[in-house]
């Protein structure tokens, strides 16, 4: 197994396969989302923001950053 550090891969050799994946989306809000459980940081907050494309977005939905997002949210409409 050869493990390449700049772009934290493990390379197996081999076949190639892919693991089975089943989607999950957290029923919180999206500054709890970017902050995963860190005290929020508003200036940092921002930069996420503005780095990811998603201020736009954000200053749409009805709460702003505070707006519920995931499977079961009923905040905001896809």
């Amino acid at each position: 197994m050869h493990h390449d550090t700049q772009c934290h891969l493990c390379l197996v050799p081999g076949k190639p396969s892919l693991p089975p994946q089943e989607a999950w989306v957290q029923n919180t809000s999206v500054v709890e989302k970017v902050c995963l459980g860190q005290e929020l940081d508003p200036a940092w907050l921002e930069r996420v923001l503005e780095a990811c494309a998603l201020r736009r977005h954000v200053d749409s939905f009805p709460a702003g950053v505070h707006t519920s997002t995931g499977e079961q949210s009923e905040d905001i409409v896809s």
